[in-house]
């Protein structure tokens, strides 16, 4: 239950598309492929998160697994940082372009 609240928050990115999803302007277009990229790389960010999590729980003490595990961890992280910071600086850019009604 809690990913459809999350696809419910994705499928609204689309409605933002006049005239039953045919795009009429460039920065509609824009903004839908922007997003489409930033839920991309966060998934993937935070799969990457997990996978690191369970490579440390499993890595029973060896000290060459557990360092992969930190690896995976610390690049799952960095991921979810650059993701934030791909989405405020898609905002702070339609913003200023004067874009509204793009989420």
């Amino acid at each position: 239950m809690l990913l459809a609240g999350a696809f419910d928050k994705y499928f609204n990115i689309m409605t933002f598309a006049p005239q039953g999803g045919q795009y009429t302007e460039v920065q509609s277009f824009v903004g839908l492929v922007a997003s489409t990229f930033v839920v991309i790389a966060t998934g993937i960010s935070i799969a990457m998160l997990a996978f690191g999590f369970l490579q440390m729980a499993t890595s029973s003490g060896d000290p060459k697994n557990a360092e992969r595990a930190q690896r995976a961890i610390l690049w799952g992280a960095a991921g979810i940082l650059i993701s934030l910071l791909a989405y405020v600086l898609k905002r702070v850019l339609l913003n200023a372009a004067g874009v509204s009604g793009v989420n």
